[in-house]
């Protein structure tokens, strides 16, 4: 059942969908999935969080269809199918985290010249909500609005290490040499991780699935970050949690109330903070809402589906007027 789920979405991918990449701020090759859609009402950007790859959000941009918005899907530098960093690939590694930063203003700046004139709206999960925090913040009117899912505003280090100790912590080691080495306890990516006990989801077979996808392309795998990484995340945290005041456009929050990634107090207020934001809490749900059972994860995209829709027009032959959405070496328009 899950093969053939997945193959189907798969299939519908590469009919779909046009596969490119383009040149990232760090100086790789940034690898994104635009949808072909000569019309639409806008373009949903999907900005993903750490260790995933665009191919694990093919159900939630399938979903997406209903907005009659053209999705785009990428992979952050350094995992996915972008370049890595690192000899070792299996290591979650970022030398600035503003480098995750202007790759998505690059991308959405992309979108728009091929939608010219059609609202954007990003749909941004974990580390990609701080990403597109930041991005937005920096660049007001980017977008039209923003959708964040179990945003990374603050990890769950545990009550034994709290943020400032850890991020005081990670500073060190990178101070003497240790920044290209995993996180203690950490190491490559597992494929014999037991749903049981696991801190994303209540859905056993989309954790199949997406386990089982990356035992089939382990191209695409990523391990745990290093202590670089987890350096700069909390730097990209501290940024983005003080970004309130810069946000103006409408924001959708969705929470998982059971989630032991991120801390949820930090999202909850932050969200109080913003002038123009619509929280959703859900009850039961883990880290990666959009990847929760049927109940919760319908909801959540009934949720995404009416904001989305709030940004949408009539679709005319206007938007076929910007490039043809595909990026140079450079990042520009080819």
């Amino acid at each position: 059942m899950i093969d053939l789920r997945m193959q189907e979405l798969s299939e519908w991918f590469q009919a779909a969908f046009t596969v490119d990449f383009f040149s990232g701020a760090a100086g790789g090759r940034v690898r994104y999935a635009l949808q072909n859609r000569e019309v639409a009402l806008g373009v949903v950007v999907v900005v993903t969080g750490r260790s995933e790859w665009l191919e694990k959000y093919l159900e939630v941009a399938r979903d997406l269809q209903k907005s009659e918005f053209a999705v785009c899907l990428y992979d952050h530098f350094g995992q996915g199918g972008s370049d890595r960093p690192l000899p070792d690939p299996q290591k979650g590694h970022i030398d600035d985290f503003s480098f995750y930063v202007s790759d998505l203003i690059t991308l959405i700046e992309q979108m728009t010249a091929r939608y010219p004139e059609r609202p954007v709206v990003v749909l941004a999960h974990s580390m990609g909500g701080a990403i597109a925090m930041l991005a937005l913040a920096e660049r007001p009117g980017l977008a039209d609005g923003l959708i964040l899912v179990s945003p990374m505003l603050q990890i769950n280090t545990g009550c034994l290490l709290p943020p400032l100790l850890g991020e005081a912590l990670a500073a060190l080691i990178c101070r003497f040499g240790g920044g290209g080495s995993y996180v203690w306890g950490g190491g490559s990516f597992r494929a014999d991780l037991p749903f049981a006990g696991n801190d994303l989801t209540g859905d056993a077979e989309r954790f199949a699935r997406n386990q089982q996808m990356i035992v089939d392309r382990s191209e695409l795998a990523l391990g745990s970050p290093t202590f670089g990484w987890l350096r700069q995340a909390y730097r990209g945290m501290r940024r983005a949690r003080s970004s309130h005041d810069k946000l103006n456009c409408p924001v959708l929050l969705l929470a998982g109330l059971d989630d032991t990634v991120v801390r949820v107090p930090a999202m909850l207020s932050f969200s109080r903070r913003l002038p123009r934001c619509t929280v959703k809490r859900f009850a039961g749900a883990r880290h990666e809402v959009l990847m929760e059972h049927d109940e919760v994860r319908g909801t959540a995209i009934a949720e995404i589906l009416g904001f989305i829709d709030s940004f949408g027009q009539p679709a005319d032959t206007a938007s076929s007027e910007g490039t043809d959405g595909r990026l140079s070496k450079n990042g520009k328009s080819s």
